[in-house]
C-alpha cells in the first residue's frame, strides 16, 4: 500500500493514526505531498489529502480510506472498530460526524485567517460556532476509548489535535470537560505520539 498525505493535515493524521493502531503501517510506504503536487492530482483529481493506493485500488476521502482499512485489518481476524450491526453503530457514526464537522470548521478557520486579503467575520463566526456546538454535543460515552478505540476515536482525536496545533486559543475543554481526561489518554497512546505534526510547522 502507498499513502500519499501531509504531516499537518488532521484527516491525513486519520489515517495514520489507524494504521500505526493495526500494525498495517508496516505494509504501507508513505509519501509526503503538497496539495499542489501533480502527484497527488495523480492519485486524487479533486487534489486532497490523503490518497491511498493498493494494488489497483485508488482511494480518497478520509473516512473511506478508513473503512477499507478497517475491513482489511478485520480480514486478519482483528475486531472491526466499525461495529457495524451493532446497537450502538449509528451513536458512534454520530459522533464521528461531530468530530468531523469540528476538523471540517477548524481547517475552514485556519486557512480563512490565513488569507492575505479582508477575512470574513462571517464566515469565521459559523465555523467558531460550529466547532463550539459540536464539541458541546460530543458524546463521549460513544466515541470509543485509548484502550478500545471505534472509527469514531480516531475522528475525534485528530479533531481535537488539530486543535490544539492550530487553534490552542479557543481552549476547546472549557465545551465538554469529560472529553479532558478521555483525551488524555489518548494522547498516551503509541499511534497518537507516531504521527503527531512536526512543531514549529
Amino acid at each position: 500500500m502507498h499513502l500519499y498525505y501531509s504531516h499537518t493535515s488532521p484527516y491525513a493524521r486519520k489515517v495514520s493514526m489507524f494504521l500505526h493502531y493495526s500494525g498495517l503501517i508496516d505494509h504501507c510506504q508513505l509519501h509526503v505531498l503538497t496539495f499542489e503536487s501533480d502527484e497527488l492530482r495523480k492519485h486524487n483529481p479533486l487534489g486532497k489529502i490523503p490518497a491511498l493506493v493498493d494494488g489497483e485500488l485508488n482511494l480518497f476521502e478520509s473516512d473511506l480510506i478508513l473503512e477499507y482499512l478497517d475491513d482489511k485489518h478485520a480480514l486478519n481476524g482483528a475486531p472491526s472498530t466499525l461495529n457495524r450491526g451493532e446497537v450502538s453503530y449509528y451513536a458512534q457514526r454520530k459522533q464521528q460526524a461531530y468530530a468531523n464537522g469540528i476538523l471540517e470548521a477548524a481547517v475552514h478557520i485556519v486557512m480563512e485567517t490565513r488569507r492575505s486579503t479582508e477575512h470574513s467575520e462571517y464566515w469565521l463566526g459559523r465555523w467558531h460556532e460550529a466547532i463550539t456546538a459540536s464539541l458541546v454535543a460530543l458524546d463521549v460515552t460513544h466515541v470509543g476509548s485509548a484502550e478500545k478505540p471505534n472509527m469514531a476515536t480516531f475522528t475525534l482525536a485528530a479533531a481535537l489535535g488539530y486543535l490544539d496545533f492550530r487553534l490552542p486559543q479557543l481552549n476547546w475543554s472549557q465545551h465538554n470537560p469529560e472529553l479532558v481526561p478521555w483525551f488524555a489518554a489518548v494522547e498516551e497512546c503509541e499511534w497518537f505520539i507516531q504521527t503527531a505534526p512536526p512543531s514549529g510547522n
